[in-house]
């Protein structure tokens, strides 16, 4: 027969037993969570900022008052012309395709397999560009700018 002494050293190693077993279990759920859909990072957000920086093709007035892309958006949205006498929207949706086309190569024989790009003013779709194939593992960013304008980008991997 154990002593009671030995059967007390049992139960205290089963229970420290079992609390690390909790432990292991619950860091691995956290590594599982995290190694899916990732909101937010910093190459995503990056890039959106780039698009929103970019001096358009469009001109408003004159031959050297280009637009930004995002002056541009809102030019779109109202069906303006620009100077040389291109539609605003023609001109922002090929802009859009140029900038995430190059700067985003997909395909399988790339890390990005592909992407969703689209930009809206006021509730309406202006931009809305994908390619390549959707994976469970992605990264995008959201940013919403005044007057309700949001640029949305996902890269999938």
């Amino acid at each position: 027969m154990m002593s009671k002494k030995a059967q007390s050293e049992l139960v205290g190693f089963g229970i420290i037993v079992i609390i690390v077993s909790i432990l292991i279990l619950i860091f691995i759920s956290f590594s599982i969570s995290n190694s899916g859909d990732e909101v937010g990072n910093y190459e995503t957000e990056d890039f959106i900022q780039s698009v929103i920086q970019y001096t358009t093709s469009c001109a408003r007035n004159s031959e050297t008052n280009y637009l930004p892309y995002l002056d541009l958006v809102r030019a779109c949205s109202n069906n303006e012309m620009c100077f040389d006498g291109s539609r605003a929207c023609e001109v922002l949706n090929q802009t859009s395709y140029l900038i995430v086309d190059n700067s985003w190569e997909t395909g399988e024989d790339y890390p990005v397999k592909g992407y969703n790009f689209k930009t809206s003013y006021q509730g309406v779709d202006l931009v809305t560009l994908s390619k390549g194939s959707v994976t469970s593992q992605n990264k995008g960013s959201i940013q919403v700018f005044s007057e309700s304008l949001q640029v949305v980008f996902t890269a999938y991997y």
